[in-house]
């Protein structure tokens, strides 16, 4: 049980940071120009490819954590999330197999490709983490509520790049709001099982005494 929410948590939390490197990197990549985007790509490869790699496992150990939770939980939420983490992860094998050795044709398709793993794969993610948040009630009221509207802003945005009102770029600029997200994930991680675990003993507790209560006989 300490493994999965570990997972869960330390993922969560150290996700930021490869996010914070692609924003780095996306700010000085061409804008508009395929050709100079891929050459930018490879001109970083040592970059772009460590990056991923790290973000795969990170993500793997989110995915970890969420199944954990699934089948701990037995939860519809806990199930999405489940699901759209693992379809997340398909996303960097894509761009790690499609960039590297390859040329401009199939890097376009493959970059292609992955925007359609990636964006299908947020919806689902950040559906189940709507629905954990607005049905969780172990979570602080503080941190719940926020998290459920960042949530749906999420939700909303991948939705719209689903159907391509926005692009992925346009969503990218939106990513502290993700990032701010996975930091309350992380501490939903760590703090919520505790909880759950010490209300069951309190309870467990409370029988007990309850139990061992001698009963008083009226006259």
């Amino acid at each position: 049980m300490k493994l999965g929410r570990a997972l869960w948590s330390l993922g969560s939390l150290l996700i930021n940071v490869t996010i914070i490197i692609h924003q780095i990197m996306a700010r000085r990549m061409p804008a508009g120009d395929p050709a100079g985007r891929f050459d930018y790509v490879i001109k970083n490869w040592d970059i772009y490819g460590l990056n991923w790699r790290v973000e795969w496992v990170l993500m793997a150990m989110i995915a970890a954590g969420a199944i954990f939770f699934a089948i701990r939980t037995r939860t519809l939420s806990w199930a999405i999330i489940s699901g759209g983490q693992v379809l997340l992860l398909l996303t960097y094998p894509v761009l790690l197999a499609g960039y590297l050795g390859g040329s401009l044709p199939m890097a376009t398709l493959v970059n292609r490709l992955a925007t359609e793993i990636f964006v299908s794969g947020n919806m689902l993610f950040l559906a189940g983490l709507l629905h954990l948040y607005l049905t969780d009630e172990q979570l602080p009221l503080w941190a719940r509520y926020p998290a459920a509207a960042l949530a749906l802003v999420g939700v909303l945005a991948f939705v719209g790049c689903n159907f391509g009102l926005l692009t992925l770029s346009e969503i990218v600029v939106a990513a502290p709001v993700l990032q701010l997200l996975y930091v309350v994930n992380s501490y939903y991680g760590l703090i919520v099982p505790l909880s759950r675990q010490r209300s069951s003993r309190d309870a467990r507790v409370s029988v007990s005494r309850t139990g061992a209560r001698p009963q008083r006989v009226s006259s």
